[in-house]
């Protein structure tokens, strides 16, 4: 097991779209879990997953900033590489799209090995 940051830092998806794309499927229904129970996280990046390195089965570890969808507390210290626009922008009016935004650039640097 490694961070998916290292694994990412590695190249290890830049060739290999369908496994960029398994692991980007297994980010989504653990995020459409947090989200369904009806928390948001607001701080994902590749350094909140681990990732087997054999089998690429994802788990999530850091869930210092979740909070409750609909509940906002101040604006958490987030990565800005990672935060939606509005998360930067507008104190206390995002809602859990900003973790959609936070996988979407996640995907980007595993399957670029670059940040947007």
């Amino acid at each position: 097991m490694q961070s998916l940051s290292e694994f990412i830092s590695k190249n290890e998806f830049c060739d290999n779209y369908k496994a960029a794309t398994d692991v980007i499927g297994q980010m989504i229904s653990i995020i459409k879990y947090l989200h369904t129970n009806g928390i948001m996280h607001r701080n994902l990046t590749p350094d909140s997953f681990i990732i087997d390195t054999v089998t690429h089965k994802l788990q999530l570890l850091d869930l210092g900033t979740c909070c409750e969808i609909g509940i906002l507390t101040e604006r958490p210290n987030t990565n800005i590489l990672f935060s939606a626009p509005e998360m930067i922008t507008k104190e206390g009016t995002y809602d859990k799209s900003v973790d959609i935004f936070s996988i979407g650039i996640i995907y980007f640097m595993m399957l670029y090995g670059i940040s947007p």
